[in-house]
């Protein structure tokens, strides 16, 4: 596995739309892909782990990036159109 000072990252914007938009796509798209990377293989108990110390679980975490970005795609992007 490479470390992240060794990795690069080419960034490719998504086809037709502006490149500060394509880029940001890019970008949610490849934190989605690293993510999943990271998490396959780990255990439904170690996702529900209540680390000492720590107010959140994993898949607490896990559940509120996957409803910020419904709200991103369904709430705000309908406020922005019309």
């Amino acid at each position: 596995m490479e470390t992240p000072a060794s990795r690069r990252d080419v960034v490719e914007p998504f086809k037709g739309c502006p490149p500060e938009i394509g880029t940001s796509l890019w970008t949610l798209q490849e934190a989605r892909q690293r993510t999943s990377r990271y998490l396959d293989g780990i255990s439904q108990d170690v996702l529900d782990w209540d680390p000492p110390g720590q107010r959140y679980s994993v898949a607490t975490l896990l559940y509120h990036i996957a409803v910020i970005e419904v709200d991103w795609l369904f709430i705000d992007s309908s406020m922005r159109v019309g």
